[in-house]
């Protein structure tokens, strides 16, 4: 039952913050429940809701969004590509 609170409170902490940072998606796989109950999220996917910066952009900070769709990369993203790609 403990640990049903401490699972319950993580997701609409999550929550929370998924609606107060506007994202667009937020994935966690896998997530884990340690034998104290603490829920430690292992790894993580996002994306913000761009159109969102008005609202958002003082909380964000600063952000390095990718490229528009269809644009070229630069040839020292295409090198960072590569090399995250290894």
């Amino acid at each position: 039952a403990e640990k049903k609170g401490g699972l319950a409170s993580f997701i609409v902490s999550l929550y929370r913050f998924y609606k107060d940072l506007h994202f667009a998606y937020l994935e966690i796989n896998p997530l884990v429940m340690l034998s104290d109950g603490t829920v430690v999220p292992l790894d993580m996917a996002a994306k913000l809701d761009e159109t969102a910066s008005f609202i958002c952009a003082q909380k964000w900070g600063e952000v390095d969004w990718p490229p528009p769709f269809g644009r070229a990369a630069f040839p020292e993203e295409a090198l960072i590509r590569e090399m995250d790609g290894r």
